[in-house]
């Protein structure tokens, strides 16, 4: 993975898209090992 020092506009979308991506899989995880119901998992659709 890139490391981006500068600290420019390219480093804070690569730090948002790695948190989004970190919280999707701590979602999926969850609804995987039954912690969250698929009710919770589709937003209450």
């Amino acid at each position: 993975m890139a490391e981006y020092i500068g600290g420019g506009l390219t480093s804070h979308i690569s730090k948002l898209f790695i948190l989004l991506c970190h919280a999707e899989f701590r979602i999926q995880h969850r609804y995987e090992q039954g912690k969250i119901t698929d009710i919770k998992w589709r937003g209450n659709v």
